[in-house]
């Protein structure tokens, strides 16, 4: 029994901060809220996890846009959409789809039985990112060493004085 993590933890946000960190921080926050909100269709438990019914994303529109109460506490829908792009990736859920486990909705309810080719699928993407993890990681190109441009030949300037008598 363990503990699903998707996003590395974000540490304290400051402007020093990239973009790329804020997102990931928003998208953790509307990971969260989506697990507070529906926790059987996104458990921390990696062995409860199922892979969800086919149209979830109208689902969660849908249950955004009926109550007002939650669309108001809600995450921006385009990072419940991202969350979501993540969840469904992730390698615990990947394992839950290869394994054949049932469909669900938000409800945690089963919805339908995984096809053979859905399955087969999510256990193309585990093999792949498995593959990729085998490989070494790629060395940054060696730094190239500065172009030194040689100054242009000068001579020397004489300075021809009149000898004093």
């Amino acid at each position: 029994m363990s503990k699903v993590t998707l996003l590395k933890p974000m540490r304290g946000l400051d402007n020093r901060d990239s973009d790329k960190r804020k997102l990931n921080h928003a998208t953790n926050v509307a990971l969260r809220w989506m697990a507070a909100r529906w926790p059987e269709a996104f458990p921390d438990d990696t062995d409860r996890i199922h892979p969800l019914v086919i149209g979830i994303r109208d689902q969660i529109l849908d249950a955004l846009s009926s109550s007002p109460d939650t669309a108001s506490s809600a995450p921006d829908t385009g990072l419940i959409l991202r969350a979501l792009g993540i969840w469904t990736r992730s390698p615990p859920y990947c394992r839950a789809a290869a394994a054949g486990r049932d469909r669900i909705n938000l409800d945690g309810s089963v919805a339908s039985p995984i096809k053979p080719s859905h399955q087969a699928y999510a256990q193309r993407l585990l093999e792949q990112r498995k593959e990729r993890q085998k490989q070494p990681a790629k060395a940054a190109p060696a730094p190239t060493p500065p172009v030194v441009v040689p100054k242009p030949f000068t001579r020397p300037v004489l300075s021809l004085r009149r000898a004093q008598a």
